[in-house]
């Protein structure tokens, strides 16, 4: 299908809606890709599958998806040989395989009776002993904890001691007797890793040291003791023997992600498809949608609503279309404003997210096709780049419907014919239905023109229908009638929006009585 098509049925505009329900980027960006399917057991198994997880929120509650990283960099670096993933890393895959674990506990003993979710929870195989070691291992900044290893604890208790052992020493040197006027800051302060202190120049009158830094002013050394020299070196042997008792304990757990590298593949691969599975159920909920019934021909919305309409806070008044096994289509008319062109793209967006696997506003009982080509030809088709009109842009677009009409197919048009001479562009709206209707291809169209509505109405078929409208107070009504052809009311809405009466009587008289 082409992806000019899916926007002009606003099909992208829904998959955003959705994408704010994932919990994890990775959801997000699995439900971007998501496209109606033309294989309808895959369609079939889709529906079931949103269906399941929402029958499964009604009786267990909200599934604890929480948010997760993209595993997939982690894996693939984890599974080199020698590699060594740092601690922020670590956290991240310890937090995934922590959540993945909460959301299989929660499923396990509430899928038996939902065989497509069970799959993908067949797939939660985030093991405990990786869970365990990461646990006790990592901080939740992805600094390694004391207990990470017995060695670690060791070494870093006798770091805390000699530090605060030097420390005090130093401290104890600033505020000996007779060091006030060589005192800089009676602060102990470190440089280049090793303790210091804050000095005048004059220090050297003082004691032996080595100079290790310099203040910004100039005014200030920091300044190693002479008789510090060594316990800062032994801090520093101690120092690099913690970092590499933390190199190997990071190398070790990087090992462990590494060896179950598959099965946390598969992890992450259930819970995206959990996450975006997920987020189609939340939507359903959000907006009473319902699983669409899968026929071989026709389709049948009843109490149908677009999810768009829905979101803008006003009341959607459902419209119900069928176009029956063997027609060949449906052609509305009526005034503008009346919802014609909703009307159109509530058959066409639904269409398609059926065939996403996506459930559908509307009610029990609605059916839809699984189509192999979904196409649209609504508004202005008007372009300056390619140097083509408002009519030869339609043309061209139509052009290239037909030669890539792939059967069974929905071919959704607005006003086709429009933007030329009326009666040849009813002409031609006629002589594509004609067309058309050989090939197993359904059409929703929208007209003002007569000449296409007789048509229709005359055509064994094609349905006609009309939308609903107050001509006494000249009001839409949006609903649609079946088996009805709709007036226009072009002057009269006119007059009421405001155009000068003597226009209004002039077009009147141009009319006459035919």
């Amino acid at each position: 299908m082409r992806e000019r098509d899916l926007k002009a049925l606003e099909f992208d505009k829904v998959i955003h809606l959705v994408m704010d329900l994932c919990a994890s980027d990775p959801g997000r960006e699995a439900t971007a890709e998501l496209r109606p399917s033309i294989d309808a057991a895959e369609v079939q198994r889709r529906l079931t599958a949103t269906a399941e997880i929402v029958e499964l929120r009604s009786h267990a509650g909200s599934i604890p998806i929480s948010e997760f990283s993209d595993q997939r960099p982690y894996l693939l670096a984890a599974a080199r040989v020698g590699a060594i993933l740092g601690g922020e890393a670590l956290v991240k895959v310890r937090d995934f395989i922590v959540g993945s674990r909460h959301v299989g506990g929660f499923l396990r003993s509430r899928v038996e009776r939902f065989p497509h979710v069970a799959a993908l929870v067949h797939n939660l195989l985030a093991p405990k002993e990786l869970a365990d070691a990461m646990l006790g291992a990592l901080a939740d900044d992805g600094k390694l904890l004391d207990d990470a290893s017995p060695e670690l604890k060791r070494l870093r208790s006798r770091l805390r001691d000699e530090r605060a052992d030097l420390e005090a020493r130093l401290l104890r040197s600033l505020n000996a007797s007779g060091m006030e006027s060589f005192v800089s800051d009676y602060i102990v302060t470190i440089r280049n890793r090793r303790f210091v202190l804050p000095m005048k120049l004059n220090y050297s009158e003082r004691f032996e040291g080595i100079v290790q830094d310099r203040s910004v002013s100039g005014e200030t050394l920091f300044v190693e003791p002479m008789w510090a020299v060594e316990l800062n070196n032994r801090l520093m042997m101690l120092e690099r023997e913690a970092e590499a008792e933390e190199t190997r304990i990071l190398a070790r757990l990087t090992a462990m992600v590494g060896g179950y590298a598959p099965e946390l593949q598969l992890t992450f691969d259930a819970m995206v498809a959990l996450d975006a599975l997920n987020a189609r159920a939340l939507f359903a909920e959000r907006f009473r949608c319902i699983e669409p019934q899968l026929v071989d021909e026709g389709i049948d919305f009843i109490g149908a609503r677009h999810p768009l309409l829905m979101t803008s806070g006003r009341d959607v008044i459902p419209i119900d279309v069928k176009i029956g096994a063997g027609q060949r289509g449906i052609v509305i008319s009526g005034p503008n404003t009346g919802g014609k062109t909703v009307a159109l793209k509530t058959v066409g967006l639904l269409s398609l997210m059926a065939q996403a696997g996506m459930l559908i506003p509307a009610l029990t009982g609605s059916k839809a096709t699984v189509f192999r080509s979904v196409f649209a030809d609504i508004g202005d088709e008007q372009s300056i780049e390619s140097n083509l009109s408002s009519f030869s842009g339609h043309i061209a677009n139509l052009s290239e419907i037909i030669r890539s009409l792939d059967e069974p197919a929905l071919m959704i048009l607005d006003e086709p014919g429009a933007g030329t001479d009326p009666a040849e562009g009813a002409a031609l709206a006629i002589g594509l239905m004609n067309h058309l209707g050989t090939r197993r291809c359904m059409l929703a169209i929208a007209t003002h023109s007569t000449a296409v509505k007789l048509h229709a109405y005359s055509q064994a078929g094609f349905e006609a229908a009309a939308v609903d409208f107050d001509a006494e107070h000249l009001a839409p009504l949006y609903r649609l009638k079946p088996h009805t052809i709709g007036q226009s009311y072009g002057l009269a809405v006119a007059r009421r929006l405001g155009l000068p009466e003597e226009i209004i009587r002039a077009a009147e008289q141009s009319m006459g009585t035919g």
